[in-house]
């Protein structure tokens, strides 16, 4: 019994953020997207950056950003000097879309890595805050669903990564086409899917504070008598400290908003044209020209698959963020005052309002909120483009 307990103990000990964050890192790391390897501590403390290390994470990003570039000189002088007859290239315009989308693609690397390097500090400082913050009081259930979550985001890159290179490798076309296609459109992609769950990740995190807020406040309206002070896990914590942690987590959520919108508005760019583009090769295969094959149809639809697998993601971490947020509001406004508190009374109308006025919203350079919306106005916008593409067709072929 006694080695069940110290077992229980140990175990508990290492469920941290740091333990849940460490398979996103090497992935990071892989890919040159951190400048600056971290040593975690053993304890509760915040990461040390190891700044000789931002030489080598360097050749890495450097090396990522040259094998790219290259590889687009070298694909797009195969596409424009194919003849070879190929319903996904042969046509000037699907040319002109085909070298499109390779440069969105490059887009979006070009500004993930510039701010990777901007912001290297900053991944950091919220990393650090957000340990700090759950150090205080969030448990370690909340922590290990945080775990889950994770292993579930690196799950999905690799089956991701499994899925493209199957299809890839499948399709009836020469090696030298099949690994252009790898380097082109594959490692960019996964460098999207890396950066997007690395954002994802953040979100998560700064939510599993927030949930913890929330749960305090469910306490603080269900102790008998109402009081500014209640004790969990042998820690006193008051209103105003869970206000202050609040406000830390609104900080680094403006934060995180700030690394990636640039990132984001990149691949909302990419995103748009990819649908769009291979909507319509579907369309005029199919309808037009009935050139597709079997292949070619699954291929250009799983793409479509991938984009809106993006931008849902991107939506879903800012309307778990906007829903936690909003429920901290309902907790603190379910706290039942007696007649003598009239402390406790001034702190929750001073919360209160720190939340009207405090957006919890992650947006787009402040025009474009990443919630439920953004997927309904990417797609809304790309189904009106190909409806405009399909009455041009309509009208040519007529």
């Amino acid at each position: 019994m006694s080695y069940f307990k110290k077992y229980t103990i140990t175990k508990s000990e290492k469920t941290n953020i740091w333990s849940a964050f460490k398979p996103l890192y090497f992935i990071l790391t892989l890919f040159g997207l951190l400048p600056y390897s971290l040593k975690f501590p053993k304890g509760s403390g915040g990461a040390i950056i190891i700044h000789k290390s931002i030489y080598f994470n360097s050749l890495c990003s450097v090396s990522m950003v040259l094998i790219l570039y290259s590889f687009f000189v070298i694909h797009t002088q195969q596409v424009f000097a194919s003849t070879e007859s190929n319903t996904m290239t042969e046509v000037l315009t699907t040319k002109s879309n085909y070298m499109l989308e390779m440069l969105t693609f490059l887009l979006f690397t070009t500004i993930s890595y510039f701010c990777a390097y901007k912001n290297r500090f900053t991944y950091v400082k919220i990393l650090n805050a957000i340990v700090s913050s759950s150090n205080k009081f969030v448990d370690h259930k909340i922590i290990r669903r945080l775990q889950v979550q994770v292993k579930i985001v690196i799950l999905c890159l690799i089956l991701l990564l499994f899925i493209q290179i199957t299809i890839n490798y499948t399709r009836q076309d020469t090696v030298r086409k099949m690994m252009l296609v790898t380097a082109s459109f594959i490692l960019p992609q996964m460098i999207q899917f890396t950066v997007i769950g690395f954002y994802y990740v953040l979100v998560l995190m700064v939510v599993g504070v927030l949930k913890s807020i929330n749960e305090q406040m469910k306490s603080l309206c269900n102790c008998n008598r109402i009081n500014a002070e209640f004790i969990k896990v042998e820690k006193i914590i008051t209103l105003n400290q869970i206000e202050v942690v609040y406000v830390n987590m609104l900080e680094m959520k403006r934060e995180i908003n700030r690394a990636f919108q640039a990132s984001i508005l990149a691949t909302a760019i990419q995103c748009f044209h990819s649908i769009v583009s291979e909507a319509h090769i579907l369309y005029h295969g199919l309808v037009v020209e009935h050139s597709l094959t079997t292949h070619d149809v699954c291929n250009c639809s799983i793409w479509i698959m991938y984009q809106l697998v993006k931008i849902y993601t991107i939506s879903c971490s800012g309307s778990v963020l906007k829903e936690q947020s909003a429920r901290i509001g309902r907790s603190l406004h379910n706290i039942l005052l007696g007649k003598h508190d009239a402390i406790l009374y001034l702190e929750v109308q001073h919360f209160s309002s720190m939340i009207f006025y405090q957006n919890a919203e992650m947006t787009l350079y402040d025009f474009f909120p990443l919630d439920a919306t953004f997927t309904f106005n990417v797609v809304s916008a790309a189904v009106m483009y190909i409806v405009i593409l399909v009455q041009f067709d309509t009208n040519k072929k007529s």
